[in-house]
């Protein structure tokens, strides 16, 4: 019965139960300490309700439920908190144990910048001496080269006449690039999907099967699957649309590909001449052209443009052909001019080839001694940031040594404090502030920290519940969202936003709700829904939120709650294959994790029943 009274032997044996499942309390005379404290604290609230009830004429009731629930975030927030704890710890000892690490490869590292420090100067003496032999020898292999150089100049005449006719010739073959890159530009306009919507025409518009017969014709020879006769031409029977979709249309990628390819193979020598001599019957044609071809059939519009552009390219490779063979036979005089060249620089090729010897040694010798000098120079940088890393944390190394005790410490009282902590949201929500002062400093804290029978429970010795449950920059967030900044409504928030249970918000003067509000409104995906009792839209809202993780206020209450969404109210939960299912009337629905309900009444003092 989670509603009724339990005497408090049944309170202590829960208790006992569920404290057996959380590890290191601080000893066996502590964890007994906590099993008598727990009913106790049931107890207390029950004295104090009655109080608050003669003096104030207001309701608190307190439960088993409550009591279970209490158990249970004792043990999630001293768990939560000792990972907390356990993760600041870790970090501080890692950055311990890099400093110390950091100062021994330092006294390595001093080692090791001595050593090569003197292993550069040897190097550098060395890179000196074989300078000086260079310098000697180059001057007489200077002297010897000049006589070459004579007639050097006479074959540097041939070789710019050469040059000239050589330029002349690629000057001529430049002028067909545009239209090479007009075509590659044609194909960039393909994909396969317009040539594949072609492939579904059983009969093309006018000309764009000219086109394609194009095609057929320039790769003939070239693309293996166009059928050709013995001459290499396509036969007049087969430059037909349909023998062009059976071609080219039957895998689209592998047509595009030969296009793409197509100017390579002719430079290649793949293509036969007849191919071009065979297409120009349709360049000719008056309405093969790519603006005209591209208004019926964009793919085919593209094709028109290669076709046209890569015969452009082939005509004046054509034409730059004589050219290029007066430009071989310049080089062929060039070649006799250079090899009588050779014989006069025979004389001095023993002297260039020491020299070259020698300066290929005094290169190596600069190498090994510019890579000494920048191991050293390297090695110097990275001793003085590490000098500068360790002065400038040598203070920090005693306190971060000092913050890992202190979090030691810190990690033992935490049984006490997520204890006062869970008490807290648990049981003090309801009541004043005169009331919950009286209830943490006369009541749990002398019981904990100076109790009558065995020994005190470790905690804090300044013990503020809030300090496990938020901190001041989450508490300056919530005071943005129109939260007053009064302690009492800093103590409410934490309530609010720790608790198990559904908060419900005894708010006359409407600050909580407009928090709430603001709190819940900043994820346009989560935006809060609000509802009234006694509306229409209550049970689908709800329905919404629970399937959609969705936060949901109902607003100023009365003192009677439908009974349609009580089980919201109090989660009762059924588990099916891994997800949980809340019955609202005839309806299950699905329980999301992050669905979040919050309760308000404008009454001042509102009388519910235990169970809410």
């Amino acid at each position: 019965d989670w509603f009724q009274p339990w005497p408090e032997q049944a309170l202590y044996s829960v208790g006992c139960k569920f404290l057996e499942a959380i590890e290191d309390l601080g000893g066996d005379a502590v964890r007994a300490q906590l099993q008598t404290f727990m009913p106790e604290l049931a107890g207390s609230t029950n004295a104090m309700a009655t109080t608050f009830k003669q003096m104030e004429g207001r309701f608190v009731y307190t439960t088993p439920k409550s009591y279970l629930e209490l158990l249970k975030l004792y043990s999630e927030l001293l768990a939560r908190k000792r990972a907390e704890n356990d993760t600041a710890s870790l970090r501080l000892q890692n950055g311990i144990k890099k400093l110390e690490e950091t100062t021994a490869v330092v006294d390595v590292l001093k080692e090791s910048i001595a050593g090569d420090v003197a292993d550069a100067e040897e190097k550098k003496a060395t890179s000196d001496k074989i300078a000086k032999v260079c310098a000697a020898e180059k001057e007489v292999v200077e002297m010897e080269t000049e006589n070459a150089n004579i007639e050097e100049k006479k074959v540097t005449k041939i070789a710019a006449d050469v040059k000239e006719k050589k330029e002349s010739a690629e000057a001529d073959l430049a002028q067909a690039e545009p239209a090479v890159e007009a075509a590659m530009a044609a194909l960039d306009t393909l994909d396969v999907k317009d040539l594949q919507m072609c492939k579904t025409m059983s009969k093309p518009p006018p000309g764009v099967d000219d086109v394609f017969n194009a095609c057929l014709v320039l790769l003939a020879s070239y693309d293996p699957a166009v059928p050709v006769q013995k001459s290499g031409k396509v036969k007049d029977k087969d430059r037909t649309w349909d023998c062009a979709k059976k071609v080219f249309l039957k895998d689209p990628k592998v047509f595009l590909d030969n296009l793409k390819s197509f100017k390579t193979g002719f430079e290649e020598g793949k293509v036969p001449a007849v191919n071009f001599k065979e297409v120009r019957m349709y360049l000719a044609m008056e309405h093969f052209k790519p603006d005209i071809i591209a208004g019926k059939n964009s793919a085919a519009g593209g094709l028109c443009n290669w076709c046209i552009n890569i015969v452009i390219y082939y005509d004046v490779v054509s034409m730059v052909e004589p050219k290029k063979k007066l430009v071989r036979d310049s080089i062929a005089q060039l070649d006799a001019a250079q090899n009588q060249l050779a014989d006069v620089k025979a004389k001095v090729k023993a002297l260039e080839e020491k020299l070259q010897q020698l300066m290929i040694e005094l290169n190596e010798a600069n190498a090994i001694k510019a890579a000494a000098e920048a191991t050293v120079e390297k090695g110097m940088t990275k001793l003085g940031l590490a000098e500068r890393l360790i002065n400038a944390l040598s203070s920090e190394n005693a306190r971060w040594n000092q913050s890992v005790k202190d979090l030691g410490v810190a990690r033992d009282l935490l049984v006490g404090d997520t204890l006062l902590s869970a008490a807290f949201i648990s049981y003090i929500g309801p009541f004043t502030k005169q009331y919950r002062t009286k209830l943490l400093d006369e009541e749990w804290l002398p019981r904990l920290l100076t109790p009558k029978k065995g020994v005190p429970v470790p905690m804090s010795k300044s013990a503020n519940p809030l300090s496990a449950l938020t901190n001041d920059s989450e508490v300056a967030l919530w005071q943005t969202c129109k939260l007053p900044a009064d302690p009492v409504s800093t103590e409410n928030g934490s309530i609010v936003e720790r608790s198990t249970r559904w908060p419900l918000l005894i708010d006359p003067q409407l600050q909580g709700v407009a928090w709430v509000k603001a709190q819940n409104s900043k994820d346009p995906q989560k935006m809060l829904r609000v509802a009234r009792l006694g509306t229409k839209q209550l049970l689908p809202t709800l329905k919404e939120c629970l399937v959609g993780g969705l936060p949901m206020l109902v607003e100023n209450m009365g003192e009677q709650i439908e009974a349609s969404i009580m089980p919201a109210v109090q989660r009762a939960k059924m588990k099916r294959g891994g997800r949980f299912f809340l019955k609202l009337g005839e309806d299950e629905i699905e329980y999301h994790d992050e669905f979040r309900m919050f309760l308000q009444t404008k009454l001042s003092n509102p009388h519910y029943p235990p169970e809410i």
